[in-house]
């Protein structure tokens, strides 16, 4: 006999978890979330910097941010879990003249949009920073707001509350392909025998290009490997530090506890599904690290991991409907900013299948169709 569910949903990271909590919150509760690794958010989502900003270049991630970053403050009030939110703020530099006219851009867009962000000059970014070079920082961005947050909190208390509806999950069971019944959705394949399901969200992140694939639908998303490496204790930089990133070079850090986690992605490096930790790009972030944070010279990495990129052409998610097939829907391709804008995503799936549309927020420019249309603007804001 095959299982059954009201909604299937493939993927059981931070977004599965919150499109299953939300559809629980709405009482649809006959809800089956399906991981392929052992645990949940055992894909990208733990290996992510945990990086939450309202900082982006576009209004629709604007109100993605809007719609999550209020609801992660009162994470604990709306889902009975913890999640600490250090709200110590990003910090954005600017070290070309193309930069500081991208920022006056961006800034003029949040701020008409009620975002608490403001320009800030090179010594203002010290003064933030203390332990920092300004060297080559014309200027900068700064928004108290943003800051940064365990992504496994997440995922541990978006799968908690929606156990404690009803939901069920199912770890270490893979989706080989979709069925799919006078074009609209009945179900799943999977590893461990089929599920029939009238509707099927795929939250599948950086493997949503390659399941399209198997499953005959072209979903323009490819991964990219991320590196984060994280120092011993190292008081001396003057913690806590807010998210500090160099926009041009995509260069980042902020504190870890008493450590300092830092990263940079290799924009050379090809699409690739590997997440062993590339050693031989280190010494390349390390010359960053230590130029703009001298102080770090001292520090010894004590551990690092890599994750995936879920990146679309355009730098924006899929989010909603699939034509072609009725009751099919895709949560995925956040190109790097999946974990923050999570809580918004998941009531809108929600939404969808509730309501027969999105209610709390416009999400049409999300549409899988852009990219038919030629209608997208890609997202400038992601390193």
């Amino acid at each position: 006999m095959a299982d059954r569910a009201a909604v299937t949903v493939v993927g059981g990271g931070v977004h599965g978890c919150s499109v299953a909590f939300f559809l629980a919150r709405r009482g649809i509760t006959d809800v089956l979330v399906l991981e392929k690794e052992e645990g949940l958010g055992a894909g990208s989502t733990t290996k992510a910097a945990g990086g939450i900003r309202y900082q982006f270049s576009t209004e629709i991630n604007i109100r993605l941010s809007q719609e999550s970053i209020p609801f992660l403050e009162r994470f604990e009030a709306e889902t009975g879990s913890p999640f600490r939110f250090h709200q110590l703020g990003y910090l954005l530099l600017g070290t070309t003249p193309a930069d500081l006219e991208e920022f006056r851009r961006n800034v003029r867009l949040q701020q008409s949009l009620g975002v608490p962000v403001k320009a800030v000059t090179p010594d203002e970014c010290r003064q933030l920073v203390p332990a920092m070079n300004p060297d080559g920082v014309l200027g900068g961005t700064f928004c108290p707001k943003d800051g940064y947050g365990d992504p496994y909190e997440l995922v541990q208390g978006f799968a908690r509350a929606a156990r404690e509806r009803g939901v069920r999950f199912e770890t270490s069971r893979t989706v080989t392909g979709l069925r799919v019944r006078g074009g609209r959705v009945a179900g799943v394949e999977t590893s461990r025998g089929p599920v029939e399901s009238p509707v099927v969200v795929l939250c599948t992140g950086a493997w949503s290009g390659k399941l399209g694939e198997e499953i005959g639908i072209d979903i323009p998303i490819r991964p990219f490997r991320r590196d984060v490496f994280v120092t011993g204790s190292f008081p001396a930089v003057g913690h806590p530090l807010p998210m500090v990133i160099e926009y041009a070079t995509g260069f980042y850090f902020h504190s870890e506890g008493d450590a300092l986690l830092f990263g940079m992605a290799d924009k050379d490096e090809p699409s690739t599904f590997s997440t062993a930790v590339r050693w031989t790009w280190l010494p390349r972030v390390l010359e960053r690290l230590v130029h703009r944070l001298p102080v770090a010279a001292d520090a010894e990495v004590q551990t690092a991991w890599a994750g995936l990129y879920e990146v679309t052409p355009d730098a924006h998610p899929i989010l909603g409907p699939v034509p072609e097939v009725e009751g099919l829907f895709i949560d995925a391709g956040y190109s790097g900013h999946g974990v923050m804008h999570a809580p918004a995503a998941g009531k809108l799936i929600a939404e969808f299948i509730a309501d027969g549309e999105a209610r709390t927020l416009d999400v049409s420019a999300l549409s899988i169709e852009r990219f038919r249309s030629g209608a997208d603007r890609r997202e400038q804001a992601v390193f």
